[in-house]
Parts: C-alpha cells; structure tokens; sequence
C-alpha cells in the first residue's frame, strides 16, 4: 500500500503494505532464459556459431560465451530443446544486448553491486572423498580430514565432495583415527576433475569463501546472515539490541562476476545476549585490514614462530599451504590487530602477502541505465494528465473522470452518535463527485444502535434481502478485523454488493474534501467506471496479474487469485479466485482461471485477445523451475486446445518485489533515481530475459526497483515494448493517483489476495466477477 493510501483512512483500512498469431518472420535472437526448463518458442531453422571466449573472473577464472544465431522457418520447436539436439552439452549461453531495450533518455547509475578483480590462469579441482570403513556422520568426516590439512592444502569439504585449488595426484590414500573410539579409518580422495566455469557449484565456491570471510570478520551467522554484535545499538527501555549486518550475494551478470550487498539489521532480546557473546566471542582473534604498505619487508623476510624459530614467509606459505610465491621481491602489507587480541600476547602488526589477498572493487558499480518517457493519462474530454514525477494528485483536482457511472441508491449504516458527522461528509461527498462528473444521489442513512460486528451483519441481512442498492457505505469507528470481516461475508458472499468501510476520523477534518474526492473516485471504481487510462500501444491487449495467498484460518487451504483486464483500454476487470491446497498442483487450477478471463474478454469484444501478458507475483528463486513445468507449460498445452492450434500470443513475467538491489542516480549527488527508471544490462542476469524498473518515488530512504524475469515469449515483441507497458501498468492502480511498485493487475491480485486469504475465506460470489469489488 502507498503512503497516500495508508494516510487517506478510508476504505479497507486493512489492506497490507507493499506495494494469436505468428511468429517473426525475420530472424529473432534472443538471450537463452535460465537453464533447460526455460524456453522461447518458436518457427526455428537452428544454425550455431559458437565462438568461445575466455573472460578472466574472479580468483583466476574462466568463462565460455556461445554467441547462438538461430533463423525462424519451419516448425515449432522448444528454444531448449534445440540447444541439447545439437550440443547435447551443458554450456553457458550469454548473448549481450540481445534484451537492452532501448527507449528514454541514457542515465548514469550506481547500484550497491561491486566488480571483483579478475585475475587468470586459477582453476578449481573437484574430489571425491571416500572413507573406509564407512562413516555416515559429516562432521566426523569432516574432522577426520581436517587431521590432514596440511597435506591437502586449502579446501572446502561438504562430507563428500572436496574442492580445491591445489592440483593433488589422481588418488591419495590417507589413515585418520576417530577420536571417540580409536577407529582407524582410510580417508580415500580421488580426483573428479577440473571444476568447469559453466557447472553449477563454481558460483557456489565464491559464496562459500565469501561467508567463510564474513565469519574471519567476526561477524555473527543468524538466521541465513550475518551480523556485527561488536557494533549493535541498545534500546535500553525496551531491553533489545539492533544488531547491523549483511546480506551478500555472488552472482554472474551480465559482463562480471559481481559481489551484490546489502545492509540489513537484526533485533535481538537483550536478556539472552550476554551468554551468546561470552561464548562465541571470548576468543576472538580476527583483525581489520588497514591502508599501509610496507616496501622494507617482503616474502622473503623472516617471522618468529611460536616455538621462536624463524621463518621467511614464503618458505611458510610452501611448507604450511602448500602455496608458491611468485616474486620474493614484492613489498607486504600490514595490518593492525585489535586490541583484545594484542593484550592476549598476539603482535601489534600483521604482514600478508599482496599476491595471496583478495579484494573487491571499494567503489560501487556504475552503469548506464535508461530513463522512460514520462507517462501521459487520459481523461475525459480528451484531456491527457503528464505523470512526470509519478504523482497526478493535484493535477487530476476536478478533472472529469474518463467513464463514470451513477450512483443512485445507495445506503449508509452508521451509528447514531456518528450521524452529526455523517450528514456533513455527504454533503462533502455529493459535491466533489459533481466535479469529476460522478453522479451521486442522495443515500438512505441507516442507522445502528452499536458498533459490533453483530449488528453490522443483521441489518446488512435485513436491507439487502428487501431491496437491491448500487452500493453499501459503512461507518466504523476503528479497525476491528471481527467488523469487517462480517461486513465483508455479508456483501462479498451471501448478499453480492459493492461495499465501501470508512473510518469514522475521517467524516471531518481538515482533509475532508481530499478525503472525499478519493472516496468518490474508488467508489465509482468499485461500480464498473474509470478515472483515467493509459495509451495502449497493443491491439487485442489482455494483461493478467496472478496471486497466491494462505488462508489465515485453515493450514494448508491457499487460493489463486487473478485479475485480468477485459477491454483495449485496460480499465475494465474481470476476477477469479481458486480454491486449492498446498499438496495440489498449481498449474490446473491457472489454466482454469485464464480460461475464464479469456472467455470473459471474447464475451466483451467478440474475439479472443490477441497478445496475453501474464504477471506472476509470489514465486521465490528456487520456484522458478516448478512454475514453468507445472504452470507454464500446462498454460501453453491449454490455449493450443482453446485457439485450435499454437496461434497464441503469450508472454510469462514474474514479478519480484523482495530484493536486495539499490539504485542511485548518479547525476549530482547520490539520491534515489527518478520514476520510470529502467536497467536491463549489467547487474542483470546473463541467462535470463530480466530487467529492473523503478516505478515508485519514495520520501524517505533509499529506493528497491522491482525485478521482472520473462521465463516465457513467443510473442516477437520488441524488448522496448514489453518494458513501457509493464511501465505504463503501474500508472493503472485506482487505489492512488500515484505510481505502484508492480503491474496494476499484479496489484489488484494482491489485493484481492488480502481480502479473501484473511477475512473471506472462500471465493466471493460469481455476481462480482466483473468490478473492482476489493478495492
């Protein structure tokens, strides 16, 4: 929900914050979407160049790129599949620019990304570690080959696969004891091979050293991140600790391996903090790297060890690492200890070694990004509305609404302390809808000896089961979820009627006027009308937002809701909620709810759409691959039955709000970038069709662009044209007269997803179908 939602206080007070045909004929290039399960389809004649060039990476890598021309002719043929036909091989299929849209002006940008150096010629060794007799337990495996770690070198070790940098012989055999009963053991390690920059584990290692590093940092693991509680920040009063951290992600983009991070915080209980520092923390001996170089001292100088003999540090890198220094002549660096650690007898200063150490970029990224044509809105009377900042509150005052519909018997329920106050906001009301051409007539007050929920849904039961009025306005005097939820079951299952709840603050005050205007607008929303549009570029448009919500009563009883546009200008709906439980599959019950949105748009328009544009919110990164076997491919099976044939036009996004990307607008100072920022190189993902828009102004704190993956196409748009209207869809939510962070019907899904998820639990009566209902 936006602030100007939550500020208004009116409405649901209790909405959650948030936020056929052919193909190209000509020959399409595409980037590959994520591994083997992620497909363009399409008319496709298949010849392959592949040019395999080497990219130094991070810690000395490597990296193949196939550059794949593929031609349009004959007949359909799974994007995928065709790669496996001809290369039967996993491969890494980076393609640039072929998703670089190119609408809007060129911006400069930053993001909270940092490019690791890159240095070549390092590889990573993968083995396989074998134990005789067997020994099921990981971390005595685990123990048993830490005995060795000098013969092994530096490693990670999972139980049973070990990677490594070092190049050991093909097989080595090894003799550990296990501590608890002086079992001897064999400790087998056999070479699997050489980790290759396309296998799956080889970002992976990078996370591992990374996490490994945050640890040395002497930074605390809880939960999934880890957190600093040498720095954390009491709230003595309360009795908590605000512990700060990081969120570190290592990923291939588009051009570099790029180290994503994110500050996040975590609230502690005081009471139990105090025994968790003294155990993890007692020992610490971790230091800070500081900025001195010192150029008298070099691997070849000489260290005392503990026993007090000396040693060069490349003499102590070859015996204790099994590492080679390349040049003895190479000046250290130092770094300084803390302070707990020298007054437990460790020296003041550290010498490392420039060769063996790692850093990041101490920069953040910057990119090139695009800034969108500003959005224009259509009125009535022709009157078009510039969105330049994403906000056309004040522009749109008494400014006719582009269809209106009339309001003429309508009921107010309202306590009888609150009556004083509700004649003047009607009057309020009355006024402002005869401005934004709203006709509203007088309403038939009702009024209710008590604010229970009781007695909200006995005189609903009594007034709706003699008359049939447009519209049910209830006064309430706070947000009771009991209330509303009877109020809701009363309009929404057993007596179908649009109901508007408004709080009763908000009869009168300063802001009445604004109150009501917004009040009228949503009102006439919820009775099939439209305040404003957009310039539709596709002809035969239905877009459908897609939802899934728990019942917040019954474990394991979710719903899909969807909600569709079933017109060209994007302003009439039609809704669908499905019941099923979390053991079932999904993919049936969605191709049974576009079936209806399809039906319901050929019912309107006499003709099946022609493009269809599917936002789908609520999937998480490891869900990708379940969503396009059980959704989207049993979605493309389904319009092949209903369009007698693969003449369908369909495109898959899902939408993802949750991440932790930030962008800064380099122009000046560093601020938040402006609305209809967009960026589809780069930071994104190589394997995917991605792209990230900034679609919302926020006042405070900086801004999360929200993430589009297209995981299916074979609609032959043009990149420019799949982002602007995914842009101009988040000028559509009537809610506000403001932008939103996703697509208005991803939105209006959500929305509907609160109010059946929590206060309905089960779909509403068919009868409203066709309105915004749940606005």
């Amino acid at each position: 929900m936006s602030k100007q939602e939550r500020d208004r206080g009116y409405d649901d007070p209790y909405e959650p914050s948030t936020s056929s045909g052919h193909h190209r004929s000509k020959p399409y290039e595409r980037k590959r979407s994520e591994s083997d399960h992620y497909h363009r389809r399409g008319s496709l004649k298949v010849s392959i160049i592949c040019n395999i060039v080497i990219l130094n990476i991070i810690f000395k890598s490597s990296i193949f790129f196939c550059l794949i021309y593929i031609k349009n002719t004959l007949s359909p043929i799974n994007f995928n599949t065709a790669y496996q036909k001809i290369n039967n091989i996993t491969i890494f299929v980076i393609n640039f620019y072929q998703f670089i849209g190119k609408s809007g002006t060129s911006i400069m940008l930053s993001s909270n990304h940092f490019r690791l150096p890159t240095v070549p010629n390092w590889c990573v060794y993968q083995y396989r570690v074998d134990f005789e007799p067997e020994e099921n337990r990981t971390f005595i495996r685990k123990g048993m080959l830490k005995l060795h770690k000098d013969k092994v070198g530096p490693y990670i070790f999972d139980g049973t696969i070990l990677f490594s940098s070092t190049r050991l012989p093909d097989k080595i055999e090894l003799t550990s004891v296990r501590k608890s009963d002086n079992t001897p053991f064999k400790v087998i390690i056999y070479l699997v091979g050489r980790m290759m920059p396309e296998d799956p584990h080889y970002i992976t290692i990078f996370n591992i050293i990374m996490r490994k590093q945050l640890e040395h940092l002497n930074l605390q693991l809880v939960g999934r991140d880890y957190y600093d509680a040498h720095n954390k920040v009491s709230v003595h009063q309360f009795r908590l600790e605000l512990w700060p951290g990081y969120i570190t992600s290592i990923r291939q983009h588009e051009r570099d391996i790029l180290l994503n991070a994110e500050i996040t915080h975590k609230v502690m209980r005081q009471e139990t903090l105090y025994h968790v520092l003294m155990d993890c923390y007692r020992h610490s001996n971790n230091y800070r790297v500081s900025k001195y170089v010192d150029f008298e001292t070099n691997p070849s100088s000489t260290f005392p060890m503990k026993d007090g003999q000396h040693i060069s540090y490349q003499e102590y890198y070859k015996t204790k690492y099994k590492i080679n220094i390349s040049s003895a002549s190479q000046p250290m660096l130092v770094t300084r200890t803390k302070p707990k650690t020298r007054n437990a007898g460790q020296g003041d200063l550290v010498y490392l070694v420039p060769e063996l150490c790692r850093a990041t970029d101490k920069n953040l990224l910057e990119f090139p990004g695009r800034l969108l044509n500003s959005e224009r809105l259509l009125f009535a009377d022709n009157r078009y509305i510039n969105s330049s900042n994403g906000d056309w509150t004040r522009d749109m005052q008494k400014t006719r609404m582009l269809k209106s519909t009339a309001l003429r018997h309508w009921i107010v329920l309202v306590t009888e302390r609150d009556m004083h106050v509700v004649h003047k906001f009607i009057e309020t009301l009355l006024f402002v809808s005869h401005g934004i051409a709203f006709r509203v007539d007088q309403p038939r007050i009702q009024t209710i000896r008590d604010d229970k929920a009781g007695t909200y849904a006995e005189n609903l039961e009594y007034i709706l089961s003699k008359s049939a009025p447009d519209l049910v306005f209830c006064v309430v005097s706070n947000n009771r979820s009991d209330r509303y939820a009877a109020i809701k079951k009363k309009c929404c299952l057993d007596r179908p009627v649009p109901s508007q709840v408004f709080l009763q603050k908000n009869l009168s005050g300063r802001n009445t006027m604004t109150i009501a205007t917004k009040v009228a607008i949503q009102m006439n929303c919820k009775l099939g009308g439209a305040p404003w549009t957009i310039e539709n570029p596709l002809k035969g448009l239905m877009v459908i937002g897609f939802d899934i919500c728990h019942d917040t009563n019954t474990k394991g009883k979710d719903f899909l809701t969807m909600v569709a546009t079933v017109d060209q200008t994007l302003t009439q709906y039609f809704s669908s909620i499905a019941l099923f439980h979390s053991n079932e599959d999904l993919g049936d019950q969605l191709c049974a709810s576009v079936r209806k949105a399809i039906m319901a748009y050929k019912e309107r328009n006499k003709a099946f759409p022609i493009h269809l544009v599917i936002y789908r919110d609520g999937v998480s990164e490891g869900q990708l691959r379940q969503v396009y076997e059980n959704e989207v491919q049993k979605l493309e099976k389904a319009l092949e039955t209903l369009y007698y044939g693969p003449n369908f036009k369909l495109i898959f996004i899902i939408v993802t709000k949750k991440i932790n990307v930030r962008l800064f607008d380099m122009r000046g100072r560093n601020a938040n970038p402006r609305t209809g920022t967009i960026v589809d190189d780069i930071i994104t993902n190589p394997l995917r069709y991605d792209f990230f828009i900034v679609s919302q102004q926020v006042r405070q704190g900086t801004i999360s662009p929200t993430s589009y993956n297209v995981i299916f196409d074979n609609t032959g748009l043009e990149v420019d044209v799949v982002q602007v209207v995914t842009y101009k869809l988040t000028h559509m939510y009537y809610n506000c007269s403001t932008t939103v962070r996703v697509p208005a019907p991803c939105h209006y899904a959500h929305k509907l997803s609160f109010l059946v998820g929590r206060f309905l639990h089960q779909p509403p009566n068919s009868q409203l179908e066709k309105q915004l209902f749940f606005l």
